[in-house]
């Protein structure tokens, strides 16, 4: 892997690159994009990653630990074996398709009108593993 410890990159497109094994703590990534990346073990300790674009990204045991994440978008990312700060990873309701979206809709009306309106989120089936449910909610449309 490469060494990128302390680059401004932003806004850099870096589309499917390979970055296993990648020395990049503290670089600067704002608004980059690194869909399909391949970011394997990479070190990204203290990196800077708002509103990064990281759709289909493979993180699987990468370092995100004091990483800021806020506003990254992180759909079918793989976080396999990532080390990552609790809370760090946000959601949006456009991560989801259309029927969580109406789900937790619906449940954040529930609970907003002590349950006088909408109604409970019920998701038997679905797999919502690495997600904070309340930090979905509050980042609602």
């Amino acid at each position: 892997g490469c060494s990128m410890k302390n680059v401004k990159a932003q806004g850099a497109m870096m589309t499917g690159a390979n970055l296993t094994n990648s020395k990049m703590q503290n670089i600067d990534l704002s608004g980059a994009n690194l869909s399909g990346a391949v970011v394997m073990n990479a070190d990204m300790g203290g990196a800077v990653l708002q509103n990064v674009q990281m759709a289909g990204a493979m993180l699987d045991g990468a370092n995100l630990k004091g990483a800021d994440l806020s506003g990254a978008k992180l759909k079918d990312v793989n976080l396999d074996n990532a080390s990552i700060d609790a809370g760090a990873v946000t959601k949006t309701m456009d991560d989801f398709g259309a029927h969580i979206q109406e789900v937790l809709r619906n449940h954040f009306e529930w609970k907003q009108s002590d349950g006088r309106r909408g109604k409970r989120a019920d998701l038997p089936n679905e797999d919502l593993s690495q997600t904070w449910t309340a930090r979905i909610c509050a980042a609602r449309n």
